[in-house]
Order: C-alpha cells, then structure tokens, then sequence
C-alpha cells in the first residue's frame, strides 16, 4: 500500500512522534528510578527500626521488684554532663576577668584614669572595662568554643536528668514498653509509606509498559535503522527536517550522512546518560533535544512530587492526578500517530 504523503514528509511526522514517544519513555523510566529508590529507602529505614525493636525487646529482662522499693537511676552520665557544662562555663567567665584586667591595665597605663582614685571620669572607664572584658571574653575564639560546649553539656544533661526522673517514676519495664511502643508507630508509618508507594509504582508501570509499547510499534515499521532508535538521534534527525537542513534521507548530504557527520564533529551527543548535565552544549546544536528534555524534566518534576507525597499522610491515598494526566496525554499523542499512520498509508 502506498503513502498518501511523500516519503519525506511522512518521515517528518514519523521522527516527530519518535520523539515524543521517547520523551514519553524517559519520563517514566526516571520516574520508576525515584520509585525504587523511596522503596529502597522506606525499605532501609523500615529494616533498621525492626531491628531496634527486637534487639530492644531481647533485652528487656526486668528483674523481680519489691513494690515499697523505689527505682534509682545510674545518674552517672548526668552529673558528667552537668560537670563539663560548669567548667566550661567557668572558663568563660575567667575570659571575662582577663579581658576586664586587659581593658583595665591598658587604659590605666595611657593615664586616662587613676586606679587610687575614685572620681566620674574613673567610674566610666570602669564601666567600659567591664563592657569591654565581657564582650571580649565572650566573642573571642576561646569564649565562643566554652559557650557552645556549655550548651551542648548543659542540654544533654537537661536530657539525662529528663530520662533520669522518668526511669525512677514509671520502672524500666514502662521505660522499654514506651521505647517499643515508639519503634512499632514508626514502623507502622512506613509499612502506610509501603501500600500506598504500591499505589504510585502501579500507576507509573502502566504508564512505563505503554511507552514502551508505543515505541515497539513505531519502530516495528523498520523504516528507521536500529542504530538511530535513540531519543538523541530522533529529536535531532527531527529538527533537521524541521528547520530545512535535510531535504532528503539518503544520501550526500541527506538525514543519515549529516547526523554521522556531525556526530563524528563532535558536535552532537549520543548518549543520554549524562545529557543533563550537558544541557548548555546541545541547545546550540540539538535545540530539539534540548526543549524537549526541558518539558521532560519539569514534567518529571511534578510526577516525582507526586511520588514522594507518600511521606506526607499515614493514610491510603488515591490515584496521582498529575501522573493521571501525563499518562492520558501520552494516550492522546499515541491515537494521533496510529491515527495519522493509518490515513498516511492509505488504510
């Protein structure tokens, strides 16, 4: 049966939705990358907690305990935190005094007051000594480092001493069943996380089988070597017709001898592997591949949102509506294209 259209023109229209249909297959193969990569995640995390939980519950063996007798704590860390807290906090304020003394001999020695006597003039400098000695003290390098290891001390300590009180208030048998209560909520947030990422990798496989499906049938034709089935070589053998530098497939000159030539240049990318970080270079020779790679990846933007919004609730979650809507977009191109086959081949 022959074509209603020339060969060229209806290799146009063929590249054209190659090119779609490729752009259609890299969206949801990336997608299904982000899929297992949660799953793997949500898996990992997932693990990790069970095995918290059975070593928690392992060693959990109370002792035998006299009511009347009260729990005592090992407060032991408490007081090693409570102690580093203080001595750090000492040595901040001889930061101070040292500074002070500084400011109060330096000016002492431009005779800008007297230190045997007492008068307004000697009162101020005073004054600015002590500002000066705690604001120096607290701002140089030594005070800065005392203030933050008395921070971090005092809070775990504030943290122990928490831990402490509640341990002699409820029992370690309390203590171990909060801790696995705790371990087996989390655990329960990511077996959700699991069903309903079940529900968004079913979603993005079918939309994945039906481009790949799409692309079977498209090149099945064989009129396109096997070489040049590549969402690079399409969208710039595309463009070539597009903007007029091809006006023919064989030949000198024609769609195959200038994609080789400008390939053997250097001046276009093969592989797509590491494309997106070579943006810049194929927007001047591959503009085609660039803008759809563009539309490509703000899309995938939005489906991978989709994805990870799994995190978000702890409930059963309906059907994505942007995934929805990419995959009944994907469905329009491909009814076009069959369609426009079917009237180009005179069927």
């Amino acid at each position: 049966m022959g074509y209603r259209v020339s060969d060229i023109a209806y290799f146009k229209e063929y590249l054209k939705y190659a090119t779609i249909f490729e752009r259609d297959y890299y969206i949801w193969s990336q997608a299904m990358k982000e899929v297992n990569r949660l799953k793997n995640n949500i898996n990992g995390n997932k693990n990790a907690l069970l095995e918290k939980y059975n070593q928690t519950k392992a060693q959990y063996n109370p002792k035998p305990h006299n009511p009347g007798e009260p729990y005592i704590a090992d407060r032991e860390d408490e007081k090693k935190y409570k102690k580093i807290s203080q001595i750090a906090q000492m040595l901040l304020i001889f930061s101070m005094i040292f500074y002070f003394i500084v400011s109060l001999l330096t000016i002492n020695q431009k005779e800008l007051i007297s230190l045997t006597e007492f008068s307004p003039i000697n009162l101020f400098f005073l004054i600015l000594s002590v500002f000066f000695g705690v604001v120096a003290g607290i701002l140089n390098p030594f005070g800065i480092i005392c203030i933050v290891i008395r921070q971090k001390f005092k809070n775990k300590a504030i943290a122990e001493k928490k831990s402490n009180d509640y341990y002699e208030k409820v029992g370690p048998s309390n203590l171990f069943a909060v801790q696995l209560e705790r371990y087996q909520a989390q655990i329960n947030e990511y077996t959700v996380q699991e069903k309903n990422l079940m529900v968004r990798q079913n979603e993005v496989s079918e939309a994945l089988n039906n481009a790949k499906s799409n692309l079977n049938k498209l090149y099945a034709e064989n009129i396109l070597p096997a070489k040049y089935r590549t969402f690079n070589a399409v969208a710039t053998m595309y463009e070539y017709l597009e903007t007029g530098r091809c006006i023919a497939i064989q030949g000198h000159g024609g769609l195959y001898d200038t994609y080789e030539n400008d390939l053997r240049m250097g001046l276009i990318i093969q592989n797509l592997e590491n494309i997106n970080a070579k943006l810049s270079r194929i927007e001047s020779n591959q503009q085609t591949l660039y803008d759809e790679l563009g539309k490509a990846n703000a899309t995938l933007q939005t489906i991978n949102s989709s994805i990870s919004d799994i995190k978000e609730t702890n409930k059963q979650i309906a059907k994505s509506s942007a995934i929805s809507a990419e995959a009944n977009r994907q469905t329009a191109a491909a009814a076009q294209w069959f369609t426009y086959h079917a009237w180009a081949r005179g069927y």
